[in-house]
C-alpha cells in the first residue's frame, strides 16, 4: 500500500476508521492476514473485516453511506466473509438474556410473589413501568438508537421470534 501514500498526501477531506476486534474473529482475521501474499490480499482482508461488522447506511433512506460504498469499490472480491455472527445482531437479544437471565430481574420478582403473594409480581412490573416512563435517554441510547433502529425493524422482535431466552 506504500504505492498510494502520494495521493494520501494531496487528499484535503479525510475520514478515519478504526476497529477493535477480539475472540475467535480477531484470530480468524490474524491467521488471514498471516496468508496474504500480496498488498491486495492485505486490503482485502481488512477492508472485508471492517465491512463484515461496520457498515454505515443513511438512518432514513437505509441506503449505504459513501463510506461504505468506497469501501466495497476497493474491494477485488465481495464474498470475503469470517465466520463469526455480526454484534449488530445481538446487542438488543444480549441485553434482553441479560434481564432474563443474568439481571436477577426473574429472581427478585419471584421474591416479591413469595414474600407479598398475590399480585405484588405484576405491581413491580407496573411500578418499574412507571420509573420508565420518567426516563430520559442519554446520547449513548439516541446513538444505539439511531444505528440499530432500522435494522431491528426490519428484522422484528427478538422475542417474538426464539424462545432462546429458556436456555
Amino acid at each position: 500500500m506504500k504505492h498510494m501514500r502520494h495521493i494520501a498526501k494531496v487528499v484535503d477531506d479525510w475520514t478515519r476508521v478504526e476497529a477493535e476486534f477480539s475472540g475467535e474473529y480477531a484470530h480468524q482475521i490474524t491467521d488471514a492476514i498471516k496468508k496474504c501474499s500480496s498488498d491486495d490480499d492485505l486490503k482485502n482482508i481488512i477492508i472485508s473485516s471492517l465491512i463484515d461488522r461496520y457498515m454505515f447506511f443513511y438512518v432514513n433512506s437505509n441506503r449505504p453511506h459513501k463510506i461504505t460504498r468506497l469501501m466495497l469499490e476497493l474491494l477485488d472480491s465481495k464474498n470475503f466473509l469470517f465466520e463469526s455472527p455480526s454484534p449488530r445482531n445481538n446487542l438488543l437479544e444480549q441485553s434482553i438474556e441479560h434481564l432474563y437471565k443474568g439481571s436477577g430481574l426473574l429472581p427478585t420478582l419471584w421474591k416479591v410473589q413469595q414474600i407479598w403473594e398475590d399480585e405484588s409480581a405484576r405491581e413491580l412490573i407496573e411500578y418499574l413501568y412507571e420509573q420508565f416512563e420518567n426516563f430520559e435517554p442519554n446520547d449513548d441510547h439516541i446513538s444505539w438508537l439511531n444505528k440499530y433502529k432500522n435494522y431491528y425493524i426490519n428484522q422484528g422482535k427478538p422475542w417474538e421470534e426464539s424462545d432462546s431466552y429458556d436456555d
